[in-house]
């Protein structure tokens, strides 16, 4: 993806990303599924209490495909020397996150933690896609992928 992007071509950066979103959505789905199937099992190895946690697991989890749903846009940020975008866009998450677990750790506990990551996750990846987006004119989401793969097959 990098030395696609530094030499300006396009079709196989395209590719490439589209490569890397594909595979990334198919191992978050297929981890997501093996949680859901076996979590309970998985965590009661450790002992029948952590059967409790599958349910924060799961939501932790969907931080994986909430990712490949939006692609590798800090790569893109961080090839184009805007990694300090990035860095801030990552910041505003880390505050997010941290305000969501003030105010609801008390009752929800570490659950609230769990939802806390995972929607500043979302937060982040969307406003690092848009800024990627918005600053290379490279779409790096699964969205993009799809409709490239469509023209691939066609």
């Amino acid at each position: 993806i990098t030395s696609h992007s530094v030499e300006g071509k396009k079709s196989q950066l395209y590719r490439k990303i589209a490569q890397a979103n594909w595979a990334s959505l198919i191992y978050s789905l297929a981890t997501l599924v093996a949680f859901a199937i076996f979590g309970n099992w998985l965590l009661a190895l450790f002992s029948p209490e952590f059967t409790s946690g599958l349910p924060v697991l799961i939501i932790i989890s969907l931080t994986m495909l909430i990712r490949a749903v939006f692609g590798p846009a800090s790569l893109l940020l961080a090839v184009n020397n805007l990694h300090m975008a990035t860095a801030f866009i990552s910041l505003l998450g880390l505050l997010l996150s941290i305000a969501i677990i003030v105010f609801f750790f008390g009752q929800f506990g570490l659950l609230a933690v769990a939802i806390a990551y995972s929607l500043s996750n979302l937060l982040v990846s969307i406003m690092l896609w848009r800024h990627a987006k918005n600053k290379t004119g490279i779409d790096c989401s699964i969205f993009a992928s799809k409709q490239a793969f469509a023209k691939q097959i066609s």
